[in-house]
């Protein structure tokens, strides 16, 4: 059902979302503290299955841009989650609810884990044991 990448530190759940346009989600953990962030959200009860069976604590839903299909959710998980929700501001328009803006460059902490949005859609992790950022979680290309 979905595909578990597990490194030392943190882990990544992805999966192809059933009857979409080739839409995969994402949910990515810090291994230690459990935090998650939920990445364009569009099959709630996958995500919500991969919760609950690792025990997650979302802190943040991050939306890549603003198609139907990256931001279905958002609301569920926003009001479920008391999270706040992480976008860029050329989204202020689009969305009914208040979210807090994301730039390229920025970093995310997550956990011990920390994000960062670089251009081209791209996110990388790195953790603070590690000097640089390496390891690429996944190409939002698309």
């Amino acid at each position: 059902m979905y595909e578990t990448i597990a490194e030392d530190s943190f882990t990544i759940y992805r999966f192809l979302v059933k009857n979409s346009d080739r839409n995969v989600n994402y949910v990515l953990s810090c291994n230690t503290t459990k935090e998650c962030v939920i990445i364009d959200p569009l099959d709630k009860d996958v995500i919500e299955e991969i919760i609950k069976q690792y025990s997650l604590k979302p802190k943040y839903i991050f939306n890549t841009h603003t198609h139907p299909d990256h931001i279905k959710y958002n609301d569920f998980f926003i009001s479920k989650y008391k999270c706040p929700l992480l976008a860029h501001i050329d989204c202020k328009e689009l969305f009914e609810f208040e979210f807090e803006n994301v730039f390229e460059n920025d970093v995310i902490k997550v956990g011990n884990l920390n994000l960062k949005n670089l251009k081209g859609k791209k996110v990388i992790i790195f953790t603070e044991s590690k000097e640089t950022a390496d390891y690429l979680v996944k190409n939002l290309q698309d």
